[in-house]
């Protein structure tokens, strides 16, 4: 989900579907937050 406006606490978004179906909506500011990747666990086996 991509942020494309924000205005008076409403962020408008767009994002896909797993089948690629592009969406959109509004969303209060409030209800979003942002997605942090982190670096996958290395197994134990792998020290």
């Amino acid at each position: 989900m991509t942020i494309t406006a924000l205005a008076d606490d409403q962020a408008s978004c767009t994002w896909f579907d797993r089948n690629g179906k592009r969406h959109n909506g509004e969303f209060a500011t409030r209800a979003v937050e942002a997605f942090i990747a982190r670096p996958p666990e290395v197994p134990k086996k792998a020290w």
